[in-house]
């Protein structure tokens, strides 16, 4: 099975977490997949939507669980299509409104969303974004049907 090689919170994602507060909380509003492989330093100067490169234009997205604990964000979302192709998905990105929090990518096709003729109701994804004290902050991910160890 292939992995997600990149795992990159955007400098849009860093200024973003920098800013937030008990009064201007992080909010996720979506998420966006693509079929285009990013490297690191790609994905991390991505910050909106529209740079997401190949982002299917008939997938919709919704949060379905946002939560904080400790240091550790945790964002599950969930990818349909809204067409009657299944779409292959190397990337996938965190969105808050149109900007970008979070990438993943692998050169490898992770996951198919299917076609919306089938009954399968779509396929989630999981973002953990780990803040350390050094200032830095990881991204450890899972894909439907998989646990995180913090789970």
């Amino acid at each position: 099975m292939a992995n997600w090689n990149v795992q990159q919170v955007t400098n849009w994602g860093c200024a973003y977490f920098a800013a937030s507060s008990t009064t201007n909380p992080v909010k996720a509003t979506g998420g966006a997949a693509s079929n285009t492989s990013f490297t690191v330093a790609q994905a991390q100067f991505i910050d909106t939507k529209d740079k997401f490169t190949g982002a299917y234009s008939d997938v919709s997205s919704k949060i379905l669980s946002l939560s904080v604990t400790g240091q550790t964000l945790r964002a599950v979302v969930q990818f349909k299509s809204t067409g009657n192709t299944a779409r292959e998905c190397k990337s996938v990105a965190l969105l808050s409104d149109n900007n970008v929090i979070a990438i993943l990518s692998s050169n490898d096709v992770i996951f198919t969303i299917p076609a919306s003729s089938t009954s399968v109701v779509g396929v989630s994804v999981d973002f953990d974004i780990v803040f350390t004290n050094a200032g830095q902050a990881t991204v450890d991910v899972s894909t439907a049907n998989t646990a995180m160890q913090s789970d």
